[in-house]
């Protein structure tokens, strides 16, 4: 044993230096950004732009037209108004395209999960937050937004003639509009203008009929985006938002130049281009580290760390290995005592069914009969069985009757409620291509003893809370294994404290019970079964309601495995382990997501189609619903309750 604590304890030697050297040579950064130049080659594994702000202007003008009363031709236009509307919008910045690029560790277990919108800003997909960016999309955003209004002394109404006092004149105001895009590049530069003629008469222009409507916007400075010399930074790029002041000139009277004094000034929020923000991504010494920024169109909202003590997971290392020195004599002193007694038992076994055979062994006759038929080659015990979880999900409690299609019936029936306030939402949106709510779940998921108790169904519903939770209310909340097993009990008569009655549940009864009575403490609203089988149902149920509590009669199989498919022999067989009720919380072109045993199980549309039997979409105000009164993907929860209702009244 002397040896063998030696070589365990150069072992940890020598990977601890090697791990010191690696660390100081890569510094734990996990991921570099670099800007592309040109054309230049650069590997990374994702790009992505910076975001930059484009400003739509539409003007209205307001020209008095002098017209003679004898001829109607125009004698003189004027510019009586000039009225401007703005809106801010974010766009990718072209000129900017970063190149993201994985920097990985031999010592790490790192997961990157960087998503871009189809306009190629930062995005968070499966991230909801409702922090800075409502206040500052709202001040961006806002259109139409009055910048300046310019009026003349004198009256006008629109497109009524008045006379001069003579008779001589006719004097009318009309109205002219047009529409300008202020592009990011203008927007960082010192000034632009736009040039605007308006011919009153539309024949050939003069003085008479000629208004210079032109405008200039003038900034405060030109600004370019400034980089490392090596153009790398570690971590991930975004542009802090700033007030980008607008000074507005417009023609001389004299139709000239611009005039040398602002007419007005307005400030709008924009990116701000001179500058970068560095989100670092890097790794801990000795502990897991969560980095978890959430963008919107590019802006960082919200940023969450989770780094635990570094001396304390580096405290760690020196007691556990004492501990594993400390144990290895113990451990082998125990391997010898335990095989001893295991020899010792097999024996003991091994006579005891010698003599069990030989007990049932017909006693020969005295006239040497064989014995009876059937007891000449009576084989011996059967081989033992898999250890198989129990997972615990009983058929249907009564007949399921045809139900309409959940995807159908969003899709077919334009779904307005009578509270004003929710008529705007419309008709339900289409699931999209891919969801991945699990992803969100910060802790780890739980088995609940599925392995050892067939609780599956209420173990499902834990997990969709979490999940739920998760999503709705920024953090996940866990039922406790009691918990748990106080539901089962109240659905089957399980007892748990000597865990007696462990016969499993359907899923209807149990969701009965965790409508009326809850589970932690937390009711659902109502739920409805959706069409077996059909996948753009479950899409429609992981999409708008969070989650689809999928049933199955599982086969042999799938026993063991991480991704469940179809296979072929007698372990195929439909319900030939049994049946079992997991969340579905996600999927995509490829797999399904549910949670099953406390772990993420990839699904095959395949498998779900051949081996589901009864499904359910359920809506949880407590849980799915934010306080806003909508869930995270901004439905609200009567429309979501009003959807559940009208489907049932169909089945």
């Amino acid at each position: 044993s002397g040896t063998a604590i030696k070589v365990f304890l150069v072992t940890i030697l020598i990977v601890f230096v090697i791990y010191i050297w690696c660390s100081i040579r890569i510094r734990r950064r996990v991921v570099v950004s670099k800007k592309r130049e040109g054309s230049v080659d650069y590997t990374a594994d994702q790009y992505y732009y910076l975001p930059g702000a484009r400003l739509t202007v539409k003007a209205t003008a307001k020209v008095t037209i002098t017209k003679s009363a004898v001829d109607n031709s125009i004698q003189d236009s004027k510019l009586a108004a000039l009225q401007l509307e703005n809106a801010v919008s974010i766009v990718p910045d072209t000129s900017n395209l970063i190149a993201l690029k994985f920097k990985g560790f031999i010592f790490a277990n790192d997961e990157i999960r960087l998503t871009t919108g189809p306009n190629g800003l930062l995005e968070n997909v499966a991230a909801v937050t409702e922090d800075r960016i409502s206040s500052i999309m709202e001040q961006i955003s806002q259109a139409p937004k009055k910048m300046f209004t310019l009026e003349s002394r004198m009256p006008s109404f629109i497109g009524l003639e008045t006379r001069s006092p003579d008779g001589q004149a006719i004097t009318q105001t009309i109205e002219y509009t047009n529409t300008f895009d202020i592009l990011p590049e203008e927007l960082a530069s010192a000034g632009f203008q736009r040039d605007w003629i308006i011919n009153t008469d539309g024949v050939v222009a003069g003085d008479a009929n000629t208004v210079d409507a032109s405008i200039e916007w003038k900034t405060t400075g030109a600004r370019t985006a400034r980089y490392p010399d090596d153009g790398k930074i570690k971590g991930i790029l975004t542009r802090p938002i700033t007030t980008n002041k607008l000074s507005i000139h417009r023609k001389k009277a004299d139709g000239g130049d611009f005039e040398d004094k602002e007419s007005f000034v307005c400030e709008i929020l924009v990116p701000d281009i001179e500058k970068l923000m560095t989100v670092p991504i890097r790794r801990f010494a000795f502990v897991k580290g969560q980095y978890l920024p959430k963008f919107s169109s590019g802006l960082l909202v919200e940023n969450y760390i989770n780094k635990p003590s570094e001396f304390e997971g580096f405290l760690s290392i020196p007691i556990n290995i004492l501990k594993a020195v400390f144990s290895i004599p113990a451990q082998l002193l125990n391997f010898k005592i335990s095989h001893a007694k295991q020899e010792n038992d097999l024996e003991t076994q091994l006579q005891a069914l010698s003599k069990a055979r030989a007990a049932t062994q017909p006693k020969p006759s005295d006239k040497g009969e064989p014995p009876p038929q059937g007891q000449q080659d009576k084989a011996g015990p059967p081989l033992p069985q898999a250890n198989y979880p129990k997972l615990g999900k009983l058929p249907a409690k009564k007949p399921l009757a045809p139900v309409k299609s959940l995807s159908e019936h969003f899709q077919l029936r334009d779904i307005r409620l009578k509270d004003e306030a929710i008529t705007a939402e419309g008709a339900f949106p289409a699931a999209p291509v891919s969801e991945y709510w699990h992803t969100i779940v910060q802790v780890p998921w739980n088995a609940y003893l599925n392995d050892k108790l067939k609780d599956c169904v209420p173990a499902a519903a834990a997990h969709m809370i979490m999940s739920w939770t998760q999503s709705a209310r920024g953090a996940a909340f866990v039922p406790t294994l009691d918990e748990v097993l106080a539901a089962y009990a109240g659905a089957s008569g399980f007892d748990p404290a000597i865990n007696a009655n462990d016969i499993g549940c359907d899923m209807t009864t149990f969701l009965d019970f965790w409508t009326d009575m809850g589970l932690a403490g937390r009711a659902v609203n109502t739920y409805v079964r959706i069409a077996t089988g059909n996948l753009e149902d479950l899409k429609s149920s992981v999409f708008l309601y969070g989650a689809c509590m999928a049933g199955l009669q599982m086969p042999k199989s799938a026993f063991g495995q991480k991704t469940w498919v179809v296979t072929t022999g007698p372990d195929s067989v439909y319900g030939s382990w049994t049946g079992h009720t997991v969340p579905v919380l996600g999927y995509d072109s490829d797999y399904l997501y549910a949670i099953s045993l406390g772990e993420v199980i990839q699904m095959t549309p395949e498998f779900y189609k051949k081996y589901n039997d009864e499904s359910y979409a359920v809506l949880s105000k407590t849980d799915w619903i934010k306080d806003s009164g909508k869930c995270p993907i901004d439905l609200s929860y009567a429309a979501l309750h009003d959807g559940i209702d009208t489907l049932k009244s169909q089945t």
